[in-house]
């Protein structure tokens, strides 16, 4: 029988928004026998684990929860900086590492929906690569701050962790955490951590396996190429025609918030949004929690209606253009603040 390992993690602000991928999950992988849900807890309320094992038993899929405590204090005690006021962004790297009698487990971030099918990850074999992740339309910016060429979203991670056993990976990472430049290579949390320890060690997924905003904004537009850090069409990551492909037909959409605006935010223009509608729609105990009671409530009202009105005023191009500067604008400070606290 064919077993699909899924990981999930989050701290209390984003246990909707899991439950809602998950859901989706459910739904559309109906015909894999066995789905076990692996759920690391960074903060859950009582209600929302309940609330969590019911939606799993509804689907008859085993659900584990697991700690992430042990973490926190690890990471706290290396003085490591938060992420959106947690530290569960890093517990898949740590936590993932110590599942028992499991060779590979997938990854996904609670922004996501899993639209399509996921056996190919039931027996995918990637060899002795550590993981295999979808790359990332990032601002070369970063890429260059951390030293590395190619770079890779954390939002779905198919780990190989035969490989982190046998290579003790886990150990390597906590050697970055305890050294000085830890946060040089925490600047985007987990996720630039994994791209410079594992440097060499990532296999490329195709890209409708994490289908981000940022490959819909700008990914495909060629005059913003050398500022990604590529120097041709052939050089980048994804070819014009595959992230057409991948905007078409994603099998798993990570609505992360650049210009659209998340699903659940007030006059959002996410492309997703229908189905986060739907597939939330199913969560009955949930529907009618607020996500600003959660910290996740995105703009007031009145800032909504503005951003509203100027991007539909806005020409896609212009738009692109415009979201791309915003997101290169805030990794450059980002990067100035740290280099002159690291100097200072």
């Amino acid at each position: 029988m064919k077993t699909l390992n899924v990981l999930y993690q989050s701290s209390a602000a984003y246990a909707i928004p899991a439950a809602v991928s998950i859901c989706s999950l459910c739904e559309n992988n109906r015909k894999i026998e066995d789905i076990h849900i692996w759920f690391i807890d960074g903060g859950l309320t009582a209600e929302d684990r309940a609330r969590l094992l019911q939606l799993a038993k509804r689907y008859r899929r085993k659900l584990t929860f697991l700690s992430g405590k042990e973490t926190d204090e690890m990471l706290e005690a290396a003085n490591v900086q938060l992420w959106s006021n947690s530290y569960a962004t890093f517990y898949k790297v740590f936590v993932s590492a110590g599942i028992p009698e499991i060779d590979s487990i997938l990854y996904i971030d609670s922004d996501t929906l899993v639209l399509g099918s996921l056996a190919p990850f039931c027996d995918l074999d990637i060899g002795n690569y550590a993981c295999a992740m979808v790359s990332s339309a990032m601002t070369g910016a970063v890429k260059q701050f951390i030293g590395t060429r190619q770079y890779f979203n954390a939002g779905i991670v198919y780990f190989n962790l035969r490989v982190w056993r046998e290579q003790h990976l886990k150990e390597k990472f906590l050697k970055v955490i305890g050294s000085p430049k830890s946060r040089k290579y925490t600047l985007i949390g987990d996720e630039t951590l994994i791209n410079y320890v594992l440097r060499g060690k990532i296999r490329k997924l195709p890209l409708r396996y994490n289908m981000e905003s940022s490959w819909g904004l700008w990914g495909w537009n060629r005059k913003l190429y050398p500022q990604l850090g590529w120097d041709s069409e052939t050089d980048c990551y994804y070819t014009p025609e595959q992230i057409r492909r991948a905007r078409s037909h994603p099998v798993i959409a990570h609505y992360v918030d650049l210009t659209t605006g998340r699903p659940w935010d007030y006059l959002n223009d996410n492309p997703f949004r229908r189905e986060f509608e739907q597939y939330s729609a199913i969560l009955k105990p949930w529907k009618k929690i607020d996500f600003a009671m959660r910290g996740i409530g995105g703009n007031s009202k009145a800032a909504a209606w503005a951003k509203w009105t100027a991007k539909k005023l806005m020409p896609t191009a212009v738009r692109s253009r415009l979201g791309f500067m915003q997101h290169d604008s805030y990794w450059k400070k980002r990067i100035a603040d740290l280099q002159a606290d690291t100097q200072g």
